[in-house]
Formats: C-alpha cells, sequence, structure tokens
C-alpha cells in the first residue's frame, strides 16, 4: 500500500503499449500478471528515491556485462557435457 500512496519513494513506469501487457482487463486494465509473467518493459525505476531505471535503460548495471558473464557461465557449465 505504501507504494501506492504520496509520499512514496518506491515506484514504476511501464510501457502500456507493449504488447506483452495484452490482454487488457475490465475497464480497459492491465492485468498484474502481465507486468510479472509477460516481462512487459520497465520504463523507469525508482527505489528508496533513486532512479535504478530511466527511459528503458538500467543506470544502476552494466546490462551487456552481465549478459556476457551469463554466456561465459552457461558455456563452461557445459564443457564436457556429450
Amino acid at each position: 500500500m505504501d507504494l501506492a500512496t504520496k509520499g512514496s519513494q518506491d515506484w514504476a513506469v511501464w510501457n502500456l503499449d507493449d504488447v506483452r501487457m495484452r490482454p487488457r482487463g475490465r475497464s480497459n486494465n492491465r492485468h498484474l500478471a502481465n507486468l510479472i509473467f509477460n516481462g512487459a518493459e520497465c520504463m523507469d525505476l525508482w527505489v528508496a528515491g533513486r532512479a535504478l531505471r530511466r527511459d528503458g535503460e538500467s543506470l544502476t548495471l552494466d546490462e551487456n556485462a552481465i549478459l556476457d558473464e551469463i554466456d561465459e557461465a552457461v558455456s563452461t557449465y557445459y564443457e564436457g557435457v556429450e
């Protein structure tokens, strides 16, 4: 409830035009499940008053470096497996 009340320093902005936000529910609402399970596009994310993501870009993590690390971990995981 704190997130939805004034004075909150935590909030998220989603791209409601993203196809993953479909189907729409009653009264043209988007279902929470669309956000959680479909990977809808998070545009802005603030936690404790600090911007972690703005305009769809992560500010605190190097996403490309993380993906490279994941690729490396997966490739070494399967070494020797036939």
